[in-house]
């Protein structure tokens, strides 16, 4: 462990894929990486993927209270270029996305191409509150942030634990591989001798509670080809920050996946893949 308590180690992790086209996929907030290998199955063909291990699944401190998303993106971009990464195609989802892009912008050689998927990026009309709740010391309560502190984070089992989130709205949908791969690798063993989230519900929260509002400012910055893909029924890229993306960025591709909502790439991992598989392979990288 070094000086600041975060755990020595900063795994780049093997996701899968035995393609031509090297990538990394950054994960949504809560998740390990290895809920996205269904979809990695399913992008084999093209892809080799590696994911960097979020920051909050390896600190053994716990989150600042006024976390930066600036700062995450960066911790990541240090662990891809500290394993040599470089001209990679960064897949990202929600938090994932928004890293992704930000991590673009300050390091131009890092990525060649981008595949956001429902990428977290708030309207105008948004940011405003959120920046005044910030200034009042008042953004802990955000209900994203509340409900996130509030989870439940220990479980006798991951057999019981596999039943509490089998009943979860979230993860009605999912396909099962990655169901199995979150009881597999979102619990960890506890000192009580049952197991416990890998992915701390103090940092989740802490990712909840500071938005990014500063992330339009990234996204100016950036001009690579790039994917956009969102679910039809997703709450967390509305359409008013569709607009102004769009806008932004003539450059983009924008494609809604019908009938889903922002966990598409668990629910929907084939028809995701052949999104982004004909995407890529339109681009002849």
């Amino acid at each position: 462990m070094n000086k600041k308590g975060e755990l020595a180690s900063s795994p780049v992790v093997a996701l899968g894929g035995q393609g031509p086209v090297a990538a990394h996929l950054a994960a949504a907030n809560g998740f390990p990486p290895q809920v996205y290998r269904p979809l990695v199955a399913a992008l084999a063909a093209d892809f080799t993927v590696r994911a960097a291990f979020p920051l909050a699944m390896r600190s053994a401190t716990p989150p600042p209270r006024r976390l930066r998303w600036s700062a995450l993106a960066e911790e990541m971009a240090q662990r891809l270029l500290e394993a040599d990464a470089h001209a990679l195609v960064g897949l990202g989802h929600s938090l994932g996305a928004t890293l992704t892009m930000m991590a673009a912008a300050r390091h131009p050689g890092l990525f060649r191409a981008l595949v956001l998927m429902d990428p977290v990026l708030f309207p105008y009309r948004y940011l405003l509150p959120f920046a005044l709740l910030r200034a009042l010391g008042l953004h802990d309560r955000f209900p994203l942030a509340a409900r996130a502190r509030r989870r439940r984070a220990t479980f006798p089992s991951r057999e019981a634990a596999a039943a509490h989130y089998r009943a979860r709205p979230l993860f009605r949908r999912w396909h099962p591989d990655a169901f199995t791969a979150y009881i597999a690798h979102g619990l960890v063993p506890d000192e009580a001798g049952g197991v416990r989230l890998a992915y701390p519900p103090a940092w989740e929260a802490a990712i909840f509670a500071n938005p990014p509002l500063e992330a339009w400012r990234w996204a100016r910055q950036v001009n690579l080809p790039t994917l956009v893909l969102y679910g039809e029924r997703t709450h967390a890229f509305l359409p008013s920050a569709r607009r102004r993306l769009r806008r932004l960025w003539p450059h983009a591709t924008f494609v809604a996946l019908p009938g889903v909502g922002h966990m598409f790439p668990m629910e929907k991992p084939q028809e995701t893949a052949t999104q982004i598989t004909a995407w890529i392979r339109s681009l002849h990288l």
